[in-house]
């Protein structure tokens, strides 16, 4: 009765539809980032009666999904939502997502593959998904900002676009130009290196250089290798710019190297590699570059200086240095392209930041600027990889596909993504690549900075995921939409299987074809899919028919090697959305039944495998390419007519067929375009493989009367193809005619008059066959926007009169040198061109001509020397331009992607080719080195294939597991599960260590995992417990993200109510765990004997039934408590407003003031360290005296660190110009810290230039000029990173006049840091001596040395464990020199027993240590904070081995696994050399090599970690509790070090010991004391080391299934108990001074055991393999071996 109320109360009121204005101009929403598909979702439930049967036929349901939306739309135009807000609406976008596939999966389209019978299930639970949402939204009162109108930018874009910036623009370097020497008289191939930080301009600059002198060379490519590069795509990408013969078959690495070396080998060429990070990288590449003596230039772009160093052969003056503009400098450029308010200008100049810092507020003020549809075309970005150019056309065709784009009015959504495209460009937030002659940008790339912003903000918005095969491994968010995966040449990777294929709408691979592991059935719900897969082998067809089934698929484009197999006739007819097919690929049969596609917008494939009788019927088609005009009779040309949608036509024509065909079909071109009026392109372009060139006589490519309506916007028919006789008359009525590309027998003066009709003419390619016998003169008559003219003819003949082609920007021309007649530049009327900005003439010039491109630039440069616009100049030699018989041409140069470059003449071959064939040796030699180098490179990928290999056993496997689950748990297993493999796959969600525990979260990381893996059917739940399981999951998860931030607020700065907040979410976290472990456990435990008699067995199987059920009932009725209490804690987060409360405000005093200006007289003990540092900067003879010297005081918090530097800065007697004491503190503002340097060394410069205003840079830039020449003495007080001493390192300038600079730090690797220099002097700190320390705690409480009679012993004890720090001595005697307490010698006592445990905060100067010594706390990490705070439980003065605590830490979960392949030893390692490093714990029994084997705790520090860990319930110790103190309900982790004597057992009875994770013992004399081990049910830790348990039985070990680390060193406790072998989990087991004698059988099914401990008398057994966990084996007679023994411990690879 009470669950009805609850649900009666839960349920939702009687909803209204949404206001029908506002729904319908929702409907018209595209798919965005943040909204998801909320348009399309809500046009389908405007239609929900087309539905099937039964569904959403409930018009609550449908106004419930419309509410949704509704409420996600509004709720997404406030820009300042909360946290929670945020949170809801991407629970809401989730649902939008996941209600429109199920919606579209069973709306019809899928009905003939798959039969709805799931879908009432499904939607149902999708609808109590919906319902559940909405109830949140009403409980929390998250209230939705008032509709406005409609989006910004929606129907426009809020900035205009000013034009495209190009390279062109861009400022060349001097000093670069002059390196590159590309004039020089030095014939070999020099190399130019680029290096600087991202986003300097590298790659801009790069880009410039390449388009402004890279013609001059016969060979160029501009390629990108980026961070992770697929070396066989870089170099073919390399092979096809060149224009290199293409490689058949499938060319490896080597083999692409000597094809490029061969090409390359007598020719001059210009590559630019961009991007390199690497040095191995590049001594790949670099074996392609034949030195040559043809003034070659290579030029490498990288961020890594030994990457440059290693380009430029070592020689480091070719290297070209960029440094980041100043902020005035870059602000000015900045703000000149976009309009910005001054205010905005302002700040930033004002604000003193980092490069990346400003870089990344730029980025983010682009990126707030935009609309949100137009914010989401950029997210799209992230698709594509690093270095990727990306095709505007494919990429426009994309955004459509996706859903991004709705019509605005009369904009279709292609004019509409135009727009988009051009305004990324215009905002620099894309890169133009390639361009047209007009300016329009066909091509783009993305810089490495804007990729990393866009696809962090992807992946924050779950919009889009990228992995590679390096992130493969990454956190993924539950259901990932958008998927690009980029495993280039790695064939070894793998796509995640914690990816839910069905999730994934849009799927984008790079990589072989056996890293797609998943079958096309599983990506159920795929839009979009794009495949670039490679193969080595032609041995078999890929298999893509599974494509078939992806009935939603609206896009598909496949790129292979190799020959694939599509979707047969029976399947490919039913891909009824697919808009776009692109396939470059060979194919086995291509399906006939694709012309039942009726929404075919865009086919490309290539001519082979296009059938004229299918593609005369796709009359839906907008795009065709490639069509082979030359191999199809005049029939099926002619059918080509009935495509009336077709707008881009791409022919191409080979040499396979007779050239009377083409000649033929070329002329019927005419009458068929005729017939497509809306057709806007025509391209003719020859095959890969060449093509045959035909005449077309003048009556040929005809048309009797053009249509007035024709669209036609460009005509580019290749000069390899045909040769018209002359132009084509009706191409005067082409109103609309914007580009043309043709070749002309002979040019007349009709054509031009033709041509001068074209109003709209702003590109004109001219290839002139036969010369005119006169001068064809260009008047001002006609082409008034031609902005591009190329004419190539054999003689000069073009010539321009005034006020010609008045716009014209780019001229080319090109004849023979052989006809140019003296002066002949000058009079071709180039001072009559007002708009020219760019000439090149080329050169035909014979083997027997002389040819100085000098002067030919210089007769160029006279002819247009009075130019207005100082237009630049480019001269280029190429092959003669001439004809050797009419009709056919010869190769003249021509810039085109899709043409090779004629090979050398035959004297040019014989002249190479000895030295090629003693080359080609060497390259086969080099291919082995090749291959050594690229397998090093990926070396990382070879694990990963091993871990591949692993999973696939574990595939085959699995589904014998899961029927026999109870039989595999008991029987020894043959093979023991690896750490580094997947263990989720058989075993129990107990066997998790996916996250760490860390304090400041509680449980909440491991908990969230585990409650994933309870809602499995496997556990068979009931469906109302899932449900509430999944639905605080959602909130667990944000109560997480809350408590890491409460987690970074020092423990006195933060409000006393979050603290309780924090404490309770920490305290149920524990709670919920504990249900969860203990219904696993129950679940996972209840397991039969496989020795068992069989009628015993099966009673024993019909009880654990019996018990497995009642487990099931009890965790639901625990959940349903659980639901309850996390209701109250989010009410009363609710009801005091804790998210909205302001930080408690404090006025925060800098604690090393006192030290500085504070008084002398508690300075004792530091005479003798202070005069040794004087002593080691003094000293030496002139020279070293002269030379800058660095000391660097390092040493624990408290030790007198500043104190004595500033003795040393005030005693040291050698005059300096200038003297300066600055400290840098734990958050250091550099920008403070220069300011305050600048004005204790001048504090009138300071003042006079307002350092304020000025930068970092800035500042360090007038330091450096006031230190200049001058000597100086600076002390930097409190470094705590390598970073804030590298930066004030750059303004102290070593000018040679022996200045001094001290630095003191509490970090060892920060003191190395600053003593990097063979000269420069580390000082350690060492404690007071007794007799200072005596001197200093006496002198502070009495004013004297001489101790009170009776007060001697306690003195004695309280200084011992002051253990010498300053800090500590007066800070205990500051507060015992109260007058209340000086003379009571009980007090003396309070205090002396209180430290270790706690001291009271009530004094000041006790506080005041405290939060000097809690600095080093709150610097570290969480996980290195959760470590530390574990050694509480240790007594004072405890030798804590350095292997036995990294054991508990692991045992504990508190390392962080990062990486599945790191060992969890190692990492824990690290965490304990971190905390010695930082001065935290003190290393004792340091071995030679400097290997710390042991370590203690210094009593103030344990003192402060101690009130840490106590305070929030981390760590209880029993012994330090007083009798009459309340005692907690719950321990987490308990320890008794001494005894428990002042417990009272009605105080132990207060308490549950049942969910105690960790116990330790340190005492033993309380053995009999200790609790019975049966009720420890959660423990994890046992450890009983030094307790005398003789005689004691283990048996009820046994019963600790989640126990993970066993200590029973010198427990005496003799041989362990058989039923060891139960304990799955457990990873350590110590048993050294146990009398054991044996080891029982049963240890070796412990396949987690990591570190296993013998007794001296214990042998090794057989079996011992089996534990191929073992990491750590020890014990005296573990050395002594038999043969059989020597060979299994070989066995074991991961012994360390």
């Amino acid at each position: 009765a009470k669950m009805e109320d609850l649900d009666a109360a839960s349920s939702l009121p009687a909803m209204a539809d949404p206001d029908p204005v506002l729904l319908q101009v929702a409907m018209q929403d595209p798919i965005t980032a943040w909204l998801g598909p909320v348009g399309p979702l809500l046009r389908k439930l405007h239609l929900a009666h087309s539905l099937p049967p039964d569904l959403l036929r409930d018009d609550d349901d449908i106004r419930r999904l419309k509410d949704l939306c509704m409420c996600l739309k509004i709720m997404s135009e406030d820009q300042d939502a909360n946290c929670m807000v945020q949170w809801w609406m991407k629970m809401a976008r989730e649902l939008c997502y996941d209600t429109d596939d199920l919606l579209d999966e069973f709306s019809g389209i899928g009905l003939h593959l798959h039969f709805p019978a799931r879908a009432k299930g499904e939607l149902s639970g999708l609808l109590a998904r919906v319902k559940d949402a909405c109830e949140r939204r009403q409980r929390f009162q998250l209230s939705s900002p008032k509709a406005g109108g409609a989006e910004a930018g929606a129907s426009g874009l809020t900035v205009p676009i000013s034009g495209c910036s190009t390279v062109s623009h861009v400022e060349l370097p001097e000093q670069l130009v002059e390196l590159l020497a590309l004039d020089d008289d030095q014939k070999t191939l020099k190399v130019i290196p680029i290096t600087g930080c991202a986003g300097v301009g590298k790659t801009t600059v790069a880009r410039a250089l390449y388009h402004r002198h890279g013609w001059k060379f016969q060979c160029r490519a501009f390629v990108t290798v980026s961070r992770n590069p697929h070396m066989r795509g870089f170099l073919t990408s390399m092979l096809s710019q060149l224009k290199a013969p293409w490689l058949n078959g499938f060319p490896d690495v080597p083999d692409l190297i000597h094809a490029i070396s061969k090409h390359l080998r007598g020719k001059r060429y210009f590559i630019v590699i961009d991007d390199l990070w690497t040095a191995s990288v590049w001594n790949i590449i670099s074996r392609a570059f034949p030195r040559g003596d043809s003034c070659s230039r290579i030029i490498t772009t990288t961020q890594i200086d030994d990457v440059a160093l290693a380009c430029c052969g070592y020689y480091p003056v070719h290297i070209y240095k960029m440094e980041p503009l100043n902020d005035y400098k870059y602000l000015e450029l900045f703000f000149g392209i976009k309009e910005v308010p001054n205010i905005q200008k302002e700040k930033w100049l004002r604000e003193d930041k980092e490069y990346f810092e400003q870089m990344k507020d730029v980025l983010n003020l682009i990126y707030s600027s935009l609309p949100p549809r137009l914010k989401t075309c950029l997210l799209y970005l992230s698709m594509y990889a690093h270095g990727y150019v990306i095709k505007k056309d494919e990429l426009l065709k994309l955004w459509v596909a996706e859903g991004f784009l709705s019509a605005v009015g009369e904009q279709g959504p292609e004019e509409i993504a135009q727009r988009y495209f051009d305004e990324l460009v215009s905002r620099g937030m894309v890169q133009a690549v390639d361009t047209t002659y007009h300016g329009e940008v066909l091509s783009c790339s993305v810089h490495q900075i804007v990729l990393d912003f866009i696809r962090h903000k992807s992946r924050e918005e779950n919009f889009i995921i990228t992995i590679d095969y390096d992130q493969s491994t990454l956190a993924l968010p539950e259901k990932v939409r958008r998927l690009s995966a980029q495993f280039g040449g790695v064939k070894s990777a793998y796509i995640p299987e914690s990816i839910v294929t069905s999730n994934v709408r849009s799927l984008i691979f790079w990589g072989f074809f056996k890293c797609l592991s998943s079958s096309f059935v599983d990506y159920r719900f795929l839009r979009i899919l794009i495949l670039h897969i490679w193969a080595d082998e032609d041995n078999e067809s890929l298999d893509l028919t599974g494509i078939g089934e992806l009935f939603l698929l609206k896009y598909l484009e496949i790129e292979c090697n190799n020959t694939i197999k599509l979707p047969g006739t029976d399947m490919i007819r039913w891909l009824q959305p697919l808009e776009t097919l692109k396939v470059h690929a060979k194919v086995v049969a291509f399906p006939s039944d694709i012309v039942l596609l009726d929404r075919l917008l865009h086919l490309r494939l290539l001519s082979e495998y296009i059938q004229h009788s299918v593609v005369a019927h796709m009359t839906s088609l907008r795009t065709l390419g490639y069509f082979d005009i030359g191999s199809h009779s005049e029939e099926n040309i002619l059918h080509l007519g009935r495509l009336k949608n077709l707008q881009d036509l791409q022919l191409t024509c080979t040499t396979v067929q007779p050239a009377e065909n083409l000649e033929r079909n070329v002329q019927l071109l005419g009458s068929i375009l005729a017939e497509l009026t809306v057709l806007q392109s025509l391209t003719l372009v020859p095959s890969a493989s060449g093509s045959s060139c035909v005449n077309i006589p003048e009556d040929g490519f005809n048309m009797v009367t053009p249509p007035p309506d024709l669209l036609l916007r460009t005509i580019e028919l290749s000069r390899h193809c045909c040769i018209f006789f002359t132009l084509p008359k009706w191409f005067g009525e082409l109103r609309k005619l914007c580009i043309i590309k043709i070749a002309i027998r002979e040019l007349s003066g009709e054509d031009i008059d033709i041509l001068k009709k074209l109003s709209a003419l702003t590109a004109l390619t001219l290839y002139i066959q036969k010369p005119p016998a006169g001068r064809i003169l260009m008047d001002n008559e006609g082409f008034q926007v031609l902005a591009y003219f190329k004419f190539m003819c054999a003689e000069p003949c073009m010539f321009f009169a005034e006020g010609a082609v008045p716009k014209v920007q780019k001229l080319k021309l090109g004849f023979n040198l052989n006809k140019m007649e003296p002066h002949a530049i000058e009079i071709v009327g180039f001072h009559h061109l007002i708009g020219l900005r760019e000439v090149c003439i080329k050169f035909g010039v014979q083997d027997a001509e002389e040819f100085n491109i000098n002067d030919a630039e210089s007769e160029l440069e006279a002819a247009i020397r009075n130019h207005p616009n100082t237009p630049v100049i480019r001269v280029q030699r190429v092959d003669v331009i001439s004809y050797t018989k009419e009709g056919q041409s010869t190769a003249t140069e021509e810039i085109e992607g899709k043409l090779q470059e004629i090979q050398e003449g035959k004297k040019q071959i014989t002249e190479h080719l000895e030295e090629q064939e003693e080359n080609l040796q060497k390259i086969h030699i080099d291919k082995k080195i090749i291959h050594v180098e690229e397998e090093n490179r990926l070396e990382i990928n070879v694990d990963k294939k091993r871990i591949s290999e692993i999973w696939e056993i574990q595939d085959k496997n699995k589904l014998e597991i899961q029927e026999d689950k109870k039989q595999t748990r008991n029987r020894p297993p043959t093979q023991v599960e690896s750490r580094h493999a997947r263990t989720d796959r058989v075993s129990s969600p107990l066997k998790h260590h996916a996250q760490s525990l860390v304090f400041a979260i509680g449980a909440m990381g491991s908990l969230l995992l585990k409650l994933g893996e309870v809602i499995k059917d496997e556990y068979k739940l009931q469906k109302g417990v899932q449900k509430k399981v999944k639905s605080f999951s959602a909130e667990l998860d944000v109560m997480r993200a809350a408590l890491g931030k409460v987690a970074d607020v020092p423990w006195d700065q933060l409000d006393e109510q979050v603290n309780l907040w924090a404490a309770d979410v920490r305290e149920l976290s524990y709670y919920m765990e504990d249900v969860v472990d203990s219904f696993l456990m129950r679940v996972e435990g209840c397991g039969s004997d496989a020795n068992q008699a069989r009628f015993k067995k099966l009673m024993a199987n019909m009880a654990n039934q019996f018990k497995k059920g009642k487990a099931r009932h009890e965790i639901s009725t625990a959940i349903n408590e659980i639901h309850k209490r996390l209701q109250d804690v989010t009410r009363r987060h609710e009801r005091y407003n804790l998210a909205n409360l302001p930080a408690a405000t404090r006025t925060t005093v800098d604690p090393f003031l006192e030290v500085l200006y504070g008084d002398k007289k508690n300075i004792i003990g530091l005479d003798k360290a202070r005069d040794d540092i004087i002593k080691k900067i003094t000293e030496g003879d002139l020279v070293s005296k002269a030379q800058l010297k660095i000391l660097s005081i390092v040493g624990f918090g408290g030790l007198g660190k500043t104190t004595l530097a500033r003795e040393v800065y005030e005693t040291l007697p050698t005059k300096f110009d200038y003297k300066a004491f600055v400290s840098v503190s734990r958050n250091q503002d550099m920008h403070k810290v220069l300011s305050n340097l600048l004005f204790k060394l001048d504090k009138k410069r300071h003042a006079s230039l307002n350092a304020a205003n000025l930068d970092v840079e800035q500042l360090i830039i007038v330091v450096r000029e006031l230190l200049s020449k001058k000597r100086y003495f600076i002390i930097i007080d409190d470094l705590w990173n390598k970073v804030a001493w590298t930066t004030i390192r750059y303004a102290l300038i070593d000018g040679g006049c022996g200045s001094i600079i001290i630095t003191t730090t509490r970090l060892l690797d920060v003191s190395e840091i600053c003593c990097s220099s063979k000269d420069d002097m580390i000082h350690q700190m060492k404690p007071l001596s007794y007799h200072d320390s005596h001197k200093l705690f006496y002198g502070r409480i009495f004013s004297s040395e001489v101790c009170p009679s009776g007060f001697e012993q306690v003195s004695r004890e309280i200084l011992k464990k002051c253990a010498g720090v300053p800090l500590a001595i007066i800070s205990l005697a500051s507060y015992l020199a109260n007058n209340q307490r000086a003379n009571q010698i009980d007090q003396w006592y309070v205090l002396l027993n209180s430290i270790g445990h706690g001291l009271q905060n009530g004094d000041d100067h006790v506080k005041k240590m405290k939060r000097i010594l809690s600095l080093s706390y709150y610097d570290l990490s969480p996980y290195l904070k959760t470590c530390l705070l574990y050694l509480s439980i240790f007594p004072e003065d405890h030798q804590i081995s350095r292997d036995e605590l990294i054991s508990i830490w692991i045992c504990g979960g508190f390392i962080q696994v990062k990486d599945e392949t790191a060992s969890l030893l190692e990492l824990g390692e690290s965490y304990f050399n971190e905390l010695v490093n930082r001065n935290m714990i003190m290393p004792i029994n340091i071995h030679a090599d400097g290997r710390v084997e042991a370590c203690c705790v210094h009593d103030i520090m344990l003192d402060l970690i101690f009130e840490l860990a106590s305070g929030e319930n981390f760590v209880t110790i029993l012994d330090v509790i007083k009798g009459g103190t309340p005692l907690a309900k719950k321990f987490c982790r308990l320890d008794i070090q001494k005894s428990m004597t002042d417990l009272t057992n009605a105080q132990m009875a207060t308490t549950s010991m049942t969910k105690v994770r960790s116990f330790s013992i340190f005492s033993p004399a309380i053995t009999k004391r200790i609790p019975p081990l049966s009720i420890f049910q959660f423990l994890g830790v046992l450890d009983l080391e030094g307790c005398d348990l003789q005689g004691v039985d283990l048996r009820h070990v046994e019963n600790l299934l989640l126990l993970r680390h066993l200590g029973l060193r010198g427990t005496k406790v003799g041989n362990l108990p058989k039923e060891i072998g139960k304990l799955q989990l457990l990873q350590t087991l110590d048993l050294h001074w146990t009398n054991s004698t044996e080891l029982p059988s049963s240890v070796f099914q412990l396949g987690n055991l990591m570190c296993l401990i013998l007794d001296s008398n214990m042998q090794l057994p057989k079996g011992f393999c089996n534990l191929t966990c073992l990491e750590q084996l020890k014990g005296d007679g573990v050395g002594h071996f038999s043969a059989d023994s020597a060979e299994e411990l070989g066995r074991l690879d991961r012994l360390r």
